[in-house]
């Protein structure tokens, strides 16, 4: 699989608030795109290697260009604000799929659906799971083992 390209980014966001021209004709657009594609495949890498994936397990799975351009066009019409008779900001709220690809049961599957193993060697502990799905490991009562603190 590959990345998705300046170019899909801008006509899916194009696409999503049914004006071709707002993509097209403002100049900020181009270093915008380009900005937010960054950004989504780093938060993404992110996400993936955390879960014990490697960049090249990425490589291989099959929705990696589709949540890419997902994510890149929610940063995009997040930060830019954009105005249109048809846009709902609420209405796009799907497109950002961190939540999703962060649960330990997501799948990363390859075009042949085979599942994606990640490496067994990153086993995040549950504080550090609660943690990263934005959930308060306070509630919990579990061991920080970076601080060595119990959170009650």
């Amino acid at each position: 699989m590959s990345w998705a390209s300046d170019a899909q980014i801008k006509k899916k966001v194009a696409d999503l608030v049914s004006d071709d021209n707002i993509a097209t004709t403002e100049d900020k657009w181009t270093d915008e795109i380009t900005a937010k594609n960054t950004d989504a495949r780093q938060e993404i890498m992110a996400i993936a290697l955390a879960r014990g994936y490697t960049a090249a397990q990425v490589d291989t799975w099959a929705s990696q260009q589709a949540v890419h351009k997902d994510l890149a066009a929610w940063f995009l019409v997040q930060d830019m604000n954009v105005k249109s008779d048809s846009f709902d900001l609420t209405r796009l709220a799907y497109l950002d799929r961190r939540e999703s690809i962060r649960d330990p049961l997501y799948i990363f599957s390859t075009a042949a659906g085979a599942a994606i193993d990640a490496d067994p060697a990153v086993d995040l502990p549950p504080w550090q799971l609660a943690q990263d799905r934005g959930e308060d490991a306070l509630d919990e009562g579990w061991e920080n083992p970076q601080t060595k603190n119990i959170v009650l």
